[in-house]
Protein backbone atom coordinates (compact mmCIF):
# COMPACT_ATOMS: atom_id res chain seq x y z
CA UNK A 1 0.00 0.00 0.00
CA UNK A 2 2.31 2.68 -1.19
CA UNK A 3 -0.23 5.60 -0.34
CA UNK A 4 -0.24 5.08 3.49
CA UNK A 5 1.15 8.17 5.67
CA UNK A 6 3.88 7.98 7.65
CA UNK A 7 3.51 8.03 11.10
CA UNK A 8 5.94 9.65 12.98
CA UNK A 9 6.74 8.94 16.29
CA UNK A 10 5.40 11.09 19.17
CA UNK A 11 8.17 12.85 21.12
CA UNK A 12 8.91 11.48 24.79
CA UNK A 13 8.01 14.33 26.84
CA UNK A 14 10.90 14.65 29.63
CA UNK A 15 8.83 15.22 32.65
CA UNK A 16 7.31 11.58 32.56
CA UNK A 17 10.35 10.36 31.01
CA UNK A 18 12.62 11.74 33.97
CA UNK A 19 9.48 10.15 36.51
CA UNK A 20 9.59 6.80 34.46
CA UNK A 21 13.31 6.32 34.47
CA UNK A 22 13.72 7.10 38.07
CA UNK A 23 10.78 4.57 38.85
CA UNK A 24 13.13 2.07 37.11
CA UNK A 25 15.91 2.82 39.16
CA UNK A 26 14.58 2.56 41.85
CA UNK A 27 12.15 -0.64 41.46
CA UNK A 28 15.65 -2.06 40.22
CA UNK A 29 17.38 -1.25 43.97
CA UNK A 30 14.60 -2.26 45.71
CA UNK A 31 13.76 -5.19 43.84
CA UNK A 32 17.05 -6.61 43.92
CA UNK A 33 16.75 -7.13 47.31
CA UNK A 34 14.39 -10.00 46.74
CA UNK A 35 15.60 -11.75 43.56
CA UNK A 36 15.06 -12.22 40.14
CA UNK A 37 11.14 -12.00 40.06
CA UNK A 38 11.27 -8.75 42.30
CA UNK A 39 13.27 -6.87 39.92
CA UNK A 40 10.83 -7.43 37.45
CA UNK A 41 8.11 -6.47 39.59
CA UNK A 42 10.15 -3.27 40.80
CA UNK A 43 10.74 -2.38 37.10
CA UNK A 44 7.32 -2.56 36.45
CA UNK A 45 5.66 -1.19 39.38
CA UNK A 46 8.43 1.27 39.12
CA UNK A 47 7.55 2.45 35.77
CA UNK A 48 3.92 2.62 36.53
CA UNK A 49 4.24 4.87 39.34
CA UNK A 50 7.46 6.82 37.92
CA UNK A 51 5.42 7.52 34.76
CA UNK A 52 2.39 8.95 36.51
CA UNK A 53 4.59 10.96 39.09
CA UNK A 54 6.35 12.57 35.68
CA UNK A 55 2.75 13.41 34.37
CA UNK A 56 1.86 15.22 37.33
CA UNK A 57 5.36 17.43 37.66
CA UNK A 58 4.28 18.47 33.97
CA UNK A 59 0.59 18.99 34.64
CA UNK A 60 1.45 21.48 37.35
CA UNK A 61 4.20 23.09 35.51
CA UNK A 62 1.96 23.84 32.52
CA UNK A 63 -0.81 25.26 35.08
CA UNK A 64 1.91 27.45 36.53
CA UNK A 65 3.32 28.34 33.34
CA UNK A 66 -0.37 29.26 32.29
CA UNK A 67 -0.82 31.55 35.51
CA UNK A 68 2.00 33.11 34.81
CA UNK A 69 0.82 34.29 31.77
CA UNK A 70 -2.30 35.28 32.84
CA UNK A 71 -1.04 37.71 35.67
CA UNK A 72 1.68 38.86 33.26
CA UNK A 73 -1.07 39.78 30.64
CA UNK A 74 -2.81 41.39 33.53
CA UNK A 75 0.09 43.22 35.40
CA UNK A 76 1.00 44.47 31.72
CA UNK A 77 4.87 43.43 32.31
CA UNK A 78 5.40 41.72 28.95
CA UNK A 79 2.99 43.95 26.48
CA UNK A 80 1.32 47.31 28.18
CA UNK A 81 2.06 49.79 30.52
CA UNK A 82 3.36 48.29 33.85
CA UNK A 83 -0.54 49.34 35.15
CA UNK A 84 1.03 52.77 35.40
CA UNK A 85 -1.75 55.34 33.98
CA UNK A 86 -1.56 58.88 33.15
CA UNK A 87 -0.62 61.30 36.23
CA UNK A 88 -2.60 64.33 36.42
CA UNK A 89 -1.51 67.43 38.50
CA UNK A 90 -3.77 70.02 39.33
CA UNK A 91 -1.44 72.68 38.86
CA UNK A 92 1.81 73.53 37.75
CA UNK A 93 2.65 74.84 41.43
CA UNK A 94 1.65 71.08 42.73
CA UNK A 95 4.14 69.43 40.00
CA UNK A 96 6.89 71.88 41.37
CA UNK A 97 6.32 70.82 45.05
CA UNK A 98 6.10 67.33 44.05
CA UNK A 99 9.70 67.71 42.51
CA UNK A 100 11.49 69.09 44.68
CA UNK A 101 9.98 66.95 47.52
CA UNK A 102 11.34 63.67 45.68
CA UNK A 103 13.73 64.43 43.01
CA UNK A 104 15.83 67.07 45.02
CA UNK A 105 18.45 65.29 47.07
CA UNK A 106 18.94 66.03 50.72
CA UNK A 107 21.46 68.79 52.25
CA UNK A 108 24.75 66.87 53.16
CA UNK A 109 24.56 66.48 57.36
CA UNK A 110 26.41 68.97 59.07
CA UNK A 111 28.84 67.44 62.03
Amino acid sequence: MPNQPVRMPRAIRPAILAGALSGVASGIAIGAMTGPLGIVVGICLGLGIGAIAGRVIEKEDSRRDHRTRELDEVIGTTTGDMSAGPVHYESRAEMDRWVNEWLTPPPPAVT
